[in-house]
């Protein structure tokens, strides 16, 4: 019997993408009280519009089935998944042109890019570790200066995750460029937190 408390389902109208309503609906199966019986048909209550419609065309007894959820989702699939080709290309487009925003905090828009970074991942587009490095200081949208700047903290090779630390401990919003140049080299001379601290400071 199921409890009296229940997940929402994940609603379809509020995702950009459908892979994503797709994933979470598959972790709200594994949390959700129902009986794998049941929780196809408790989706379709939670569907509007051409999902809705679509879910119809299901006969009761196979959404009722112990599968059911994956019945439902092939027709979903067959409606709104792309082929993974255009899938592929997508999320690669999506990263390719990200662009942070005038104003936004580095720390913020690192949060977007992981998420498109996610997505990309997800349709097994994989990039070198260098390239996701110079992907994301370009989609940072950095002063030719201060891209230079960061470049040149660097004496191996570029790796995502040191150009991520290097990014996020800087205030490129609000930092002028003798700060800047300051900061970082104290971050090429591995100096202690103590002294970028004080630098941060003095800006």
């Amino acid at each position: 019997m199921a409890s009296s408390f229940c997940l929402p389902v994940p609603a379809l109208d509020d995702y950009a993408l459908y892979e994503d309503w797709r994933e979470d609906i598959l972790k709200w199966c594994s949390v959700c009280p129902w009986r794998p019986s049941k929780q196809a048909i408790v989706i379709h209550f939670a569907l509007t519009g051409r999902a809705k419609a679509a879910s119809h065309e299901i006969p009761n007894d196979d959404l009722q089935k112990k599968d059911g959820v994956q019945i439902l989702l092939a027709k979903l699939d067959s409606i709104f998944l792309l082929p993974k080709i255009h899938r592929k290309y997508n999320a690669y487009h999506n990263m390719h042109n990200l662009r942070r925003k005038p104003g936004t905090q580095i720390n913020e828009f690192i949060v977007d890019f992981e998420i498109m970074y996610y997505r990309l991942k997800r349709e097994n587009v994989i990039l070198t570790d260098e390239k996701l490095g110079f992907t994301l200081l370009t989609a940072c949208r950095l002063s030719e200066e201060m891209e230079h700047m960061v470049l040149s903290t660097f004496t191996d090779d570029i790796t995502y995750a040191t150009m991520k630390a290097i990014l996020q401990k800087v205030d490129w919003v609000n930092s002028s460029p003798q700060h800047l140049a300051v900061i970082l080299s104290l971050i090429k001379r591995n100096e202690s937190t103590e002294k970028l601290y004080a630098a941060v400071d003095r800006k």
